[in-house]
């Protein structure tokens, strides 16, 4: 009798000092409340699930406490941002979003150009309100362009103006009411570039309307050009626009150094000798030279050219470029391969080019594109045109390139960045004068990944040590810019993110720990008994 009553003590003691707990299965569900969510649909949860669990949803707040009791997670409103899914990680997720936006739900625009270039904006409108429009402002407050939305569910719109400064700039699209009230002001910071004074050689078998009118482009432009045509064999003709008298006879390396770019059509260039090739070929790897070949129907023929551009034939005549949804554009009958190198660069599906070494080379399947000059589209003629020369031309030789994944940088959120550089270990450095960690792709060894902290709104702008070309600059704003915008981003991510995790409802084991009382008494009680016990016996 007094072992077991010893026994009931020591263990009694022992659940007292190590409060041991048991694991209870339960169904627990559990509700996200998230910016934009409606109360119905809370109060309807509530009705089903008697027991709900609700949290609140904050930025840069730690939910794992709140949410591991919790089996199947209902998420209200507009969602989680994507740099907190983690913390929904493993858990049965299922996605209600909130009510529809009316608004700016999607926005694309050129957030670098080149200085003369034209700045467009375009974008949806959900639900627009008649007599409702948007402005385009520029950096100085001027009105630049304007469009009155249209009465239907979603409306697509356009403004654009042209730059003529270069800088860090910050355009600005203002939403009015029918009264010319103020309903919104969004940013639209972008960088222009200085144009720069490429010198560029045009050698022609025969001249041909798109020669001469983008060699009129490119003259008005600036840029030095030497143009060749042949006469007959061993004899030229010459024009020097923009630039001294210097006639071009041989493709040699020294002939080939003063260039930034050679457009070339195909004639000329299948009559070239293998040596004259070969210095083309490494002026281009070596040196960085922009190669460019006019096209024909003989050119796409030979189904890969310059050893990697391959084609295939598609039978469309047209093709539609997405910042002219209005024109149909001229095109030969292919198409770029979808086997192309890991080396390419598409441009909006109608030209390619291929790094060679420091250099590219490249072409288009576009036609007759001077047609858009008679039609009066010069503007488009020469966006189109500013955009491959740009592209293919020799440029100054970098150690890296650095970009950003997110369109905006916003306070106090995180801003990812990726670097691509041929540096055994790349530093890149803010412009406050710190450090910024990188970690480096475990399959690409020359992609590194970060990720900024922006803590001050306005530009910013980071850096890769050792190249001061190398500068990438982002203008960061506060909350109450693109407000319908990022709501829109955030419920297509949550969307995808939780499509696949609607299943059934996890159960969630909780552990309780045991009440105190009970083995405090019994160990009153067998202490009791044994004090006692000893006394009865006498």
């Amino acid at each position: 009798m007094n072992l077991f009553l010893g026994f009931v003590a020591i263990t009694s003691l022992l659940v007292l000092v190590l409060e041991p707990s048991l694991a209870k299965e339960q169904d627990t569900t559990g509700v996200l409340l998230t910016d934009g969510y409606q109360t119905k649909k809370l109060d309807s949860l509530k009705k089903v699930f008697p027991k709900l669990k609700i949290t609140t949803y904050k930025k840069a707040s730690d939910l794992s406490s709140q949410l591991d009791s919790v089996g199947e997670i209902k998420i209200l409103g507009d969602g989680v941002p994507e740099y907190d899914f983690w913390q929904l990680q493993g858990k049965s997720v299922r996605y209600l979003e909130g009510e529809n936006l009316s608004g700016i739900i999607r926005i694309k625009y050129n957030q670098e150009l080149i200085e003369g270039d034209n700045f467009s904006v375009i974008g949806v409108y959900n639900q627009p309100i008649k007599g409702y429009y948007l402005l385009l402002q520029g950096p100085a407050g001027n009105v630049l362009d304007s469009i009155s939305l249209t009465d239907s569910i979603t409306c697509q719109f356009k403004l654009e103006t042209k730059t003529k400064v270069e800088g860090n700039l910050v355009y600005k699209l203002v939403e009015k009411d029918s009264l010319g009230k103020e309903i919104q002001i969004n940013q639209l910071p972008t960088v222009i570039n200085k144009k720069e004074q490429l010198n560029i050689l045009i050698i022609n078998q025969f001249p041909s309307f798109e020669t001469k009118y983008l060699k009129n482009f490119l003259s008005e432009s600036g840029h030095k050009l030497v143009v060749r045509s042949q006469i007959t064999k061993g004899k030229y003709k010459f024009e020097y626009l923009n630039t001294k008298r210097n006639p071009f006879y041989r493709f040699s390396k020294e002939s080939l150094e003063e260039f930034d770019l050679v457009i070339l059509d195909t004639d000329t260039y299948l009559g070239l000798s293998r040596s004259a090739k070969n210095n083309l070929s490494n002026a281009s790897y070596d040196d960085g030279l922009g190669v460019f070949m006019q096209p024909d129907d003989q050119l796409f023929k030979r189904v890969s050219f310059f050893n990697q551009i391959q084609v295939v034939s598609d039978g469309e005549k047209n093709i539609d470029i997405a910042d002219f949804p209005e024109l149909k554009f001229e095109k030969y009958p292919y198409k770029f391969s979808d086997s192309l190198s890991l080396n390419g660069l598409a441009l909006a599906k109608h030209s390619f080019l291929e790094y060679n070494g420091n250099g590219k080379i490249g072409t288009t399947t576009l036609k007759n594109t001077y047609q858009l000059v008679l039609d009066g589209h010069f503007e488009k003629y020469r966006q189109i045109w500013s955009q491959i020369i740009t592209k293919v031309a020799k440029v100054n030789i970098r150690q890296g390139a650095i970009s950003a994944i997110n369109q905006f940088a916003f306070l106090d959120e995180p801003y990812p960045l990726e670097i691509s550089s041929t540096l055994k270990e790349p530093v890149v450095i803010h412009a406050d004068g710190y450090v910024i960690p990188l970690s480096q792709d475990p399959i690409n060894n020359e992609l590194w990944r970060t990720r900024t902290y922006p803590t001050k709104s306005g530009w910013n702008s980071v850096n890769l040590k050792n190249d001061s070309l190398l500068r990438y600059a982002y203008f960061v704003m506060d909350s109450t810019q693109w407000k319908t915008l990022r709501r829109a981003e955030i419920i297509t991510k949550n969307q995808i993110r939780f499509k696949e995790t609607t299943g059934l409802t996890e159960k969630v084991v909780v552990f309780k720990s045991l009440s105190r009382v009970w083995p405090f008494l019994c160990f009153l009680l067998s202490i009791g008994l044994l004090w006692l016990l000893p006394k009865l016996k006498r």
